[in-house]
């Protein structure tokens, strides 16, 4: 077989099969294990899955008598599979996690990229970790702040991809100090960057969203300028240039809203609830999402916002699960979270707190909850089941330098 087709080939087969195949010869191993094989194949996995067809699963499973928090286990689920199941992923535990009772499974996700889960310690100084689930191979990189604890309760995180430069990034803004850092994968180092707009205020734990070379999150108005009147908006921090850019939008509402990456673009989501207040039987009275997606403006720049869907009703999908799970708190169902479009495009996959996953049909408002099996967060084991998700894709990356 000529090299050409051979390597063709073997670009378009699924990592699984590549992992036995090269286990067959020498020429095969040295061949899947080029980087220019790697890239290749990677960009073909981007072609074939621009959907990002596979979920990332991890589970909040306390108990009151194992005293244990976020589980240590991560699943994946296809969904191109006919039957919604996930599977249990091999996971990486740097030497770190393992030195501490808490650490060892209180950690949280900060991003995937080609295929790189990138995970953060939650508690005590403030430890990142590199790791592709497909391959076993992971990395704990070097601690940001070595010399002294770190417990703020307000910080950003991103991860992602700076195709400009081949490298993978991951930035942390403390909000206490106001200082922001810059881990890059190809030096393998740490450095401070400028913060991010004094105007702007960080209110919570932001797990940032990438999208086309940036890193997009909500910012509001700081409470020393609110007499300037600032309305939030979204922000931007390009990896490339390693400069910021607002505002994408202004919102007049500060409330009830989120941003997801979708199909390789920034999806903008409101939603609105109310409810009663009733410890038994509460009354929902209103539970609606709309979205809105970014799209390119003539001159190039992304900066046009399009209404995906108007107005979708959540409402009587929460009623039904609310009578079956026996659960007095709608509030726990929230923010609907949109995680992927399904094959025909019309469908779109609603994460909704974190407690159940809806179907939603774009074009006539119907709304469904779908099963997903072999999730370990029933009732009968856990109080208060939860879970959290990103999207992967399945690749040859490497998170060594």
């Amino acid at each position: 077989m000529a090299d050409k087709p051979y390597s063709k080939i073997l670009e378009r087969l699924p990592v699984k099969s590549l992992l036995r195949f090269k286990c067959v010869c020498k020429r095969w191993r040295d061949e899947i294990n080029t980087t220019f094989f790697i890239t290749s194949h990677t960009r073909q996995v981007r072609i074939n899955e621009p959907n990002s067809s596979t979920l990332i699963f991890r589970c909040l499973d306390y108990s009151s008598n194992e005293k244990r928090w976020w589980s240590r286990d991560i699943f994946s689920l296809d969904l191109q599979s006919s039957s919604l199941e996930v599977k249990k992923l091999p996971h990486y535990y740097p030497s770190s996690y393992e030195s501490s009772y808490y650490s060892s499974f209180n950690y949280a996700f900060v991003g995937s990229s080609n295929g790189l889960v990138c995970f953060r310690e939650k508690e005590y100084e403030p430890q990142y970790s590199i790791y592709n689930p497909a391959t076993g191979i992971g990395y704990t990189l070097p601690k940001l702040y070595p010399n002294h604890q770190y417990s703020s309760q307000r910080y950003m995180m991103g991860f992602g991809y700076d195709f400009a430069n081949d490298d993978y990034k991951i930035y942390d803004y403390k909000r206490h100090n106001k200082s922001g850092s810059l881990y890059s994968l190809k030096n393998n180092s740490w450095k401070i960057i400028e913060p991010p707009p004094p105007t702007r205020d960080v209110r919570e734990v932001i797990r940032m969203v990438f999208s086309d070379n940036a890193l997009y999150w909500i910012c509001y108005p700081h409470p020393y300028y609110t007499s300037n009147a600032i309305n939030a908006c979204v922000v931007s921090f390009d990896l490339g240039t390693e400069k910021y850019r607002e505002p994408y939008i202004n919102l007049l509402s500060w409330a009830n809203l989120s941003l997801v990456e979708l199909r390789g673009r920034l999806h903008f989501i409101k939603y609105n609830m109310y409810h009663t207040s009733l410890a038994k039987r509460p009354r929902i009275y209103k539970y609606n999402i709309r979205i809105w997606v970014m799209t390119n403006n003539n001159d190039g720049s992304n900066q046009l916002w399009v209404k995906l869907v108007d107005c979708i009703s959540l409402k009587q999908c929460l009623q039904r699960e609310l009578r079956c799970s026996g659960s007095s708190h709608p509030s726990c169902y929230r923010p609907p979270r949109p995680c992927a479009y399904l094959e025909n495009r019309r469908e779109m996959l609603i994460d909704l707190g974190g407690i159940i996953m809806v179907q939603c049909d774009l074009s006539t408002g119907k709304v469904k909850k779908v099963e997903i099996r072999g999730l370990p967060i029933d009732g009968r084991h856990f109080v208060n089941p939860k879970y959290d998700l990103i999207p992967w894709i399945s690749s040859f990356v490497s998170p060594c330098t």
